[in-house]
């Protein structure tokens, strides 16, 4: 069974230069749609007890949280809700964590695009070190922009991407390609909402209407739009997900 180690430690090992100034409270883990409950059932016999409030909402339903003593696992049957792509064909490298060698590690372009889903598509960018995860990534990758553009592309996750490019050029005097900047009004709204004093008044805290409301246009479709105003008014919900 193949295991991908996604987000925190795998970033704050590969990219910062002191791993524990990237704080993380649990382990991302994504194995194939196939090996799923199989993953689940070697958590369990290694102790874990699955969360039952972890389906929050519909949003959810692709992964699985599991209880441990020191710390939680996340399972991950998919990368993003509702998203067809299986980083499994040629999107993994081995990862960098010394003695660690029975997980992978997304490749860099896939991992930033996956990077810009889950902050601001996914949380609209609810922690500031988040910023700092993609810029760090850029600084320290030669990241291929044609294959990240077409990759955002395939994943439905565009207007995530340049939004994220957006806010990193302004905040962060990220180093860009040109047109990978894009002005639009809906980065233009993004980057005025997405600065540090409003990250920390609105993190962690039940969504307002305008937060919904600039989660729902960072869908690259009109019809995905409506399907997620849709289901985040309409749908009950036992927490601040999406």
């Amino acid at each position: 069974m193949r295991a991908v180690l996604l987000k925190g430690l795998s970033l704050a090992e590969r990219y910062y230069p002191n791993p524990q100034m990237r704080s993380f409270g649990d382990l991302d883990l994504l194995v194939s749609q196939k090996d799923f409950q199989k993953a689940e059932q070697v958590l369990q016999e290694m102790g874990g007890k699955r969360d039952s409030g972890d389906i929050k909402w519909d949003g959810n339903r692709f992964k699985s949280v599991w209880l441990f003593d020191c710390t939680h696992v996340e399972l991950h049957g998919s990368l993003l809700y509702d998203r067809e792509f299986d980083p499994f064909e040629g999107h993994t490298r081995r990862c960098t964590i010394d003695g660690i060698l029975w997980v992978e590690e997304l490749s860099a372009e896939i991992n930033f695009v996956y990077l810009c889903g889950h902050h601001a598509f996914q949380h609209l960018f609810d922690e500031l070190y988040w910023l700092m995860d993609l810029d760090l990534l850029i600084r320290k990758e030669n990241l291929n922009w044609r294959h990240v553009k077409k990759i955002a592309k395939d994943l439905k996750l565009r207007k995530a991407v340049y939004a994220s490019t957006y806010i990193l050029k302004k905040q962060f005097k990220t180093p860009l390609p040109k047109n990978m900047i894009k002005r639009s009004m809906t980065n233009y709204l993004i980057g005025r909402f997405v600065n540090p004093e409003n990250i920390l008044s609105y993190a962690h805290k039940p969504p307002s209407f305008y937060y919904l409301f600039l989660k729902a246009i960072l869908r690259d479709r009109v019809t995905e739009i409506i399907s997620y105003s849709f289901k985040r008014l309409f749908q009950k919900k036992l927490g601040n997900v999406g």
